[in-house]
């Protein structure tokens, strides 16, 4: 089974936040195991009813505590979850992930969500 893992600074109100929630649904139906990683919000709740594991990593802000709770979580969440792929939703995700990616060995796919 594929893992999946979506990376996005909130989930709260937003067509970001909205393509997040209905990709991971979607993706879940299908078989593919699907973690979304952000700072919580709106839809989380949603997404757990679905099925999708959601985990609270701060990635909403550049605040030097929030970017290395960031670090840290991320990385653990990588070592644990193991992701074949991981889609990042916003530029400090995508840089957060893209520090990892040679790391694990995962495929990193980013999303610009503007308007």
């Amino acid at each position: 089974m594929k893992k999946i893992l979506q990376c996005l600074m909130s989930l709260d109100i937003g067509g970001a936040e909205t393509h997040v929630v209905e990709l991971s649904k979607y993706l879940s139906k299908q078989g593919y195991e699907v973690v979304v990683a952000s700072n919580g919000g709106t839809y989380s709740k949603e997404l757990m009813e679905a099925g999708v594991k959601v985990v609270r990593i701060p990635m909403h802000s550049k605040r030097p505590i929030f970017v290395l709770q960031s670090l840290v979580s991320l990385n653990r969440l990588m070592r644990e979850f193991k992701p074949d792929i991981v889609h990042a939703h916003a530029r400090i995700p995508s840089l957060y992930v893209s520090i990892f990616e040679k790391l694990y060995h995962f495929r990193m796919i980013t999303t610009v969500h503007f308007t």
